[in-house]
């Protein structure tokens, strides 16, 4: 790749990069945000045992329950008649 970029008989600046050049304004680069961004968006939204997934019903508990997203459109949707 680097013979692509820079090829016999002309400069640095001739050269057209295709590649984004951030500039850096310390020695140093911080690795941590990227690091921390990329375990959290790894990070599964819903974890569902092998039985839960095979069934149509979300796991509940006293005074909770996961519904999905379109069961939240539909409860608000309902509620919204109801309150009117």
């Amino acid at each position: 790749m680097l013979n692509d970029i820079f090829q016999k008989g002309t400069s640095f600046e001739e050269q057209e990069l295709t590649e984004i050049v951030i500039p850096l304004e310390t020695d140093w680069i911080d690795l941590q945000p990227a690091v921390e961004d990329h375990i959290l968006l790894s990070i599964p939204l819903q974890v569902l045992s092998p039985e839960e997934l095979s069934e149509d019903r979300m796991p509940s508990g006293q005074d909770w329950e996961v519904i999905s997203q379109d069961e939240l459109s539909l409860r608000r949707t309902v509620a919204k008649r109801t309150t009117n």
